[in-house]
């Protein structure tokens, strides 16, 4: 190969870095809505913060009697919450929100926070990101 057709190579991937980005974002998107998830269960949102206001002694006796933890807010229920979370592709950005009716009711209540993913989850889905546009740039390349 010389170095000509080298540089050509090379130059092709960079043009096509847009393109790669958004296609792996969209590919991860299922991977972000399950990390918000995790999240949640955990009691915290996107800034890694505890979930509040705090559930209430009703509530908490509620989640007792269903077997859900009553120690944290998780916005766990019947689950209906949960698997309407999904994460799309809008421009340059990427959005968490969730199917289910009560999503509003919840952002007004516990803040728009409750969608995003803390620092661990955004570590590890930006490693892979790299993997994967690393990938794409060395199928283009060829080396």
């Amino acid at each position: 190969m010389t170095i000509r057709e080298a540089r050509n190579r090379i130059q092709a991937a960079v043009d096509r870095i847009p393109d790669i980005k958004r296609q792996v974002a969209e590919e991860l998107t299922p991977e972000i809505a399950e990390a918000n998830r995790e999240q949640l269960m955990k009691g915290l949102d996107a800034d890694d913060e505890p979930l509040a206001p705090t559930y209430s002694p009703y509530t908490r006796r509620i989640k007792a009697s269903k077997g859900l933890p009553t120690d944290k807010v998780t916005l766990f229920d019947t689950g209906a919450f949960h698997e309407g979370i999904f994460s799309e592709v809008q421009g340059d950005e990427i959005s968490i929100d969730s199917k289910d009716p009560k999503s509003e009711g919840l952002k007004e209540r516990y803040g728009e926070h409750i969608f995003g993913i803390g620092k661990e989850a955004t570590e590890n889905l930006q490693k892979l990101s790299v993997h994967r546009i690393l990938k794409a740039v060395r199928e283009i390349t060829g080396f």
